[in-house]
């Protein structure tokens, strides 16, 4: 979401966990703004800046691309 195109034709909004996106973000070193928010806020839809409403359900450690009870529990 670091492209300006994406922003022209959606209004991108993640609904997920805040810190697995952080993590990636940190991975992929894309210069995005991570911003929690809560079901009663508005999402800004700016670009750079990634809205997400967070559930908060897998720990920070957990390794990507691996099969495990949380990430299926997650993504249930």
């Amino acid at each position: 979401m670091s492209d300006q195109v994406v922003y022209e034709k959606c209004r991108p909004f993640v609904i997920g966990d805040i810190k697995r996106l952080q993590k990636a973000e940190a991975i992929l070193k894309a210069g995005l703004v991570i911003r929690s928010i809560q079901p009663s806020d508005d999402a800004d839809f700016r670009f750079g800046t990634v809205d997400c409403l967070d559930l908060d359900l897998l720990p920070v450690d957990l390794p990507f691309g691996a099969v495990s009870a949380e990430a299926g529990n997650a993504g249930f």
